[in-house]
């Protein structure tokens, strides 16, 4: 399985914050569907505006989450829709669908395995050297 993101890319672009990641993270997954949904019904309408632009929507929370495949593909759809290409643009969704789910599951597992990084006063002060 090919990786779906760059953790490392994404927390450097967020100044190695972790927390901040894992926000972000929830707040894409919580709105991924819906914007899935939008295209979809975007698709099944011909409504080529409405897919370029809900895509354009997508695109941006995956580049930034270094999630530059699914990002890519999203890019890709906004050209075909402004093409009016509807049955690659099928091809396509179905493509982002499976790589956003890939994603998904590689950034959980990211997640969970991610230990903390040690807060300031952690790194000041050592057990090792106190007096008892």
């Amino acid at each position: 399985m090919d990786k779906s993101f760059d953790e490392k890319e994404a927390l450097r672009m967020l100044a190695g914050k972790t927390d901040l990641f894992a926000e972000l993270l929830e707040m894409f997954f919580c709105e991924r569907s819906k914007m899935l949904e939008k295209i979809e019904e975007a698709i099944d309408s011909y409504n080529p505006n409405s897919i370029r632009l809900t895509a354009h929507a997508m695109k941006g929370p995956l580049n930034t989450l270094s999630a530059s495949k699914a990002g890519a593909i999203c890019n890709h759809i906004e050209i075909l829709a402004e093409k009016k290409e509807f049955k690659d643009i099928r091809k396509v969704f179905t493509e982002l669908i499976e790589e956003v789910a890939q994603f998904e599951e590689q950034a959980k597992k990211y997640l969970e395995n991610a230990s903390p990084a040690p807060k300031e006063k952690e790194l000041k002060y050592d057990n090792s050297n106190s007096r008892r």
